[in-house]
């Protein structure tokens, strides 16, 4: 009965060990892993089948296609990045308005801008109003 249980035991182990190598397999699938398995191709087939110029040709470019899209979209969110930033710290020392919404009520904020701040996709103005409001600049109704 306790080999039963410790062969269930491992088996269970075995199959998380393989259920989080296979989600990192997948996580890193990348240039490395494209070359290994291009190798490999190249290595196993048939000699009297060889690969055409052609397909070898057209991996490769799809390949190198798919890289640089990825390329283009990591640098594309690095601008955008750095356009947040840019647009939302000219709001610094600039008078904005806005309307708080809460739970049961809402009010009409106004106040100049001393800090900006980021969590996540959200960029928020900090107020020097007295009440020291934080409002998300997408709310802001008026910039003087």
């Amino acid at each position: 009965m306790a080999i039963e249980a410790a062969g269930a035991a491992n088996s269970q182990t075995a199959a998380n060990n393989e259920n989080s190598v296979g989600s990192q397999i997948k996580k890193e699938l990348g240039q490395d892993a494209f070359f290994k398995l291009l190798i490999t191709q190249l290595q196993n087939q048939d000699p009297l089948k060889p690969m055409e110029d052609k397909e070898f040709i057209a991996q490769m470019a799809q390949f190198s296609s798919l890289e640089q899209m990825n390329n283009m979209n990591q640098n594309f969110n690095k601008l955008m990045d750095v356009q947040r930033v840019n647009q939302n710290s000219s709001l610094i020392g600039k008078t904005v308005e806005s309307k708080i919404v809460g739970k049961e009520s809402s009010r009409e904020v106004t106040g100049e801008v001393i800090k900006i701040s980021f969590e996540g996709d959200k960029t928020f103005a900090h107020l020097n109003n007295g009440n020291n409001d934080k409002i998300n600049v997408d709310d802001i109704t008026a910039i003087y």
